[in-house]
């Protein structure tokens, strides 16, 4: 398909401009009087935005419209195989200098408000064109043939894109880290729970809340941009000055709704200028029924807008945890020989003075037992740096999110290497209408034994931010537990204790890959142990068959594992928990099924990454 369109669009831009715009006109007019798709709502919504004009110049306006839309579809056909120089030549462009110069002059970049007005997907390729660094949020088109058009077109621009699925993080990064210009489109129908109800032509119409928060941290302006066809059916890009507000409120909540509103106007300006070209198609006044969620949600999607760019690993919640504790850091003696080792206490300094100083007053010196530990080569590992697997959750057959688990290299720890184990889970839009979940993970561990070091969890979920962070002393047998909890719904609450744990506990996320350097026999249940908040507890994993699991990236032969854990939250079990693993060295997380206190959660992997 993208070759035809490819070349019908080298045919077209032969063709003399003229007979290229009476194609597009006739197009419009059959569309219009033949196939009057979504004619009635466009009459609509014009008597909706035009109660005083007549019913005659209403389809005037209404026709004039569709003709737009032929004209529209002609044009961006052509546009497929044009050029930056192409766009340059072809699109007037008014305005750009403000850009640039606000580039050259601040350390970030900026928001451009625009709106289905005038031919818009010409707009970006003529911005680009002009030098300006561009990104766009978008909704995915529902046709896969459009959109893979769309894709197209846009990787040959060289336009970033950020879909609306996606998250806030990397627009807030292409603004202040990458100093680029991004842009929202704000004039479509968005109801609760992200959506404000504000006015528009004197209507109640729903709207993103999305550009009013992003503007919260620095106060990053934002510019109108718009795009609109002259009487000689010239396309031009106008770039206005940034929006200045009025007096804005103090109270948070009102104050995203002001900005919000003030976005409404100014479209609301630019349609009544040009109002045969506005995307009247769209139902833009559908009934806004429900309670937005960013009212309950407020203060956390601000306290995580005020610090998600910190740093791609940085606090999230705005939640900052005591300083760290020194623990005491193993040594495990001929790792390349053996496989079950001596340990060797090796301690803070101020640790091994406390003792020297005990020695001296004829205290004797304990010394810690040695104890079995198992320790893998690197080409013994199942897993390498760079591996990453991603499984797509489902929660009482609705798609629930999506889980993320990656290796990456890690720090030092105590003069030991270690490696880095990071996972994400987010839930899915559906799943946010009723709890929103963006939990992430990351724990180190020793290179060679696979224990934990530091363990740390970030929670932003509809009813608490969470951090938590676990430094393991395995030579004391004692895990440090610092947590702090922001929650209107269950309070606050801090926790900095000292909790003892088994020899070479693992913590809950370190464990799923411990689990992959097992090796397994049918009906031999292997156990292992696990800290988790105070609690000391024993997995047990039990082969009980083994299976072909087909899943978007393969079938592959599994062992089932039933597994036997007991954990106290609102992911309780409550009955069998399984866990498919394949059957080959990398033992990749294929599958898991869980009965919980609110129906069951599965996942399933969809995508393996491996280091290049």
């Amino acid at each position: 398909m993208l070759k035809l369109v490819l070349f019908i669009s080298r045919v077209l831009n032969f063709l003399p401009p003229s007979i290229g715009r009476m194609l597009g006109r006739s197009l419009g007019l059959c569309w219009f009087y033949l196939v009057p798709i979504r004619r009635g709502v466009v009459l609509d919504n014009l008597r909706l935005a035009f109660p005083n004009k007549c019913s005659k110049e209403l389809w005037r306006i209404a026709r004039r419209n569709y003709v737009h839309y032929g004209l529209n579809f002609y044009e961006l056909l052509c546009s497929f195989t044009w050029s930056k120089a192409d766009f340059a030549k072809r699109v007037e462009l008014c305005g750009e200098k403000q850009l640039m110069d606000h580039l050259q002059i601040h350390s970030r970049g900026g928001y451009l408000l625009s709106l289905h007005l005038g031919n818009w997907e010409l707009s970006s390729g003529r911005v680009i064109a002009a030098g300006v660094p561009l990104d766009a949020v978008v909704k995915t088109a529902r046709s896969q043939t459009v959109q893979a058009l769309l894709e197209y077109q846009r990787g040959v621009l060289g336009m970033g894109v950020h879909y609306e699925s996606g998250t806030a993080r990397a627009i807030l990064n292409a603004v202040s880290r990458q100093k680029r210009m991004v842009g929202f489109f704000l004039d479509q129908f968005m109801g609760p729970p992200i959506g404000l109800p504000v006015n528009f032509f004197g209507h109640t119409a729903g709207t993103a809340a999305a550009l009013a928060l992003m503007t919260e941290k620095h106060n990053d302006p934002v510019f109108p941009v718009y795009t609109y066809r002259d009487r000689s059916h010239k396309i031009h890009v106008m770039i206005e000055k940034p929006i200045e507000y009025p007096p804005l409120s103090e109270d948070k909540a009102e104050r995203l709704h002001q900005k919000t509103q003030v976005y409404n106007d100014t479209m609301e300006r630019l349609v009544r200028e040009y109002p045969d070209q506005w995307l009247w198609l769209h139902r833009r006044w559908k009934p806004y029924v429900g309670i937005p969620r960013w009212k309950p949600a407020l203060a956390a999607l601000l306290c995580w807008l005020m610090t998600a760019c910190v740093s791609p690993d940085g606090n999230r919640t705005g939640i900052v945890l005591p300083p760290e504790p020194d623990v005491s850091v193993p040594n495990f003696r001929d790792v390349e020989t053996v496989k079950v080792t001596e340990l060797e206490s090796v301690e803070p300094v101020e640790v091994k003075a406390a003792k020297k100083k005990a020695t001296k007053v004829g205290k004797a010196k304990k010394v810690e037992e040695a104890k079995p530990v198992r320790v893998f080569a690197l080409e013994d590992l199942p897993f390498e740096i760079g591996e990453q697997m991603v499984l797509q959750l489902s929660w009482t057959m609705l798609p629930a999110g999506t889980a993320i688990l990656e290796v990456g290299p890690g720090e030092m720890v105590g003069g030991r290497p270690t490696i880095k184990l990071s996972g994400r889970v987010l839930s899915s839009r559906i799943v946010d209408a009723i709890y929103h979940v963006d939990n992430r993970v990351e724990t180190l561990v020793d290179r060679e034994a696979l224990i934990p070091y530091r363990f740390v969890l970030s929670m932003l979920e509809t009813h608490q931010n969470k951090e938590t962070r676990v430094k393991f002393d395995h030579v004391r047998k004692v895990a440090h537990y610092q947590a702090d909890r922001k929650s209107q719904k269950w309070g606050n609450q801090v926790d900095d204790r000292k909790d003892g744990i088994q020899p070479f506990s693992q913590d809950m996320f370190s464990a799923v890959y411990y689990a992959r350097t097992l090796k397994y026999e049918m009906g031999r249940t292997e156990h292992f142990p696990i800290y988790e908040n105070g609690k000391n507890l024993e997995v047990g994993l039990t082969p009980v068959g083994r299976e072909v699991v087909t899943t978007g990236v393969g079938a592959f032969q599994c062992w089932k594992l039933k597994l036997s854990l007991r954990i106290n939250n609102v992911l309780s079990p409550t009955g069998d928990v399984f866990l498919w693993l394949s059957d080959d060295h990398k033992k990749y997380v294929v599958k898991f099924e869980a009965a919980i206190k609110i129906g069951s959660l599965n996942g399933l992997l969809t995508e393996i990454r491996e280091r290049k």
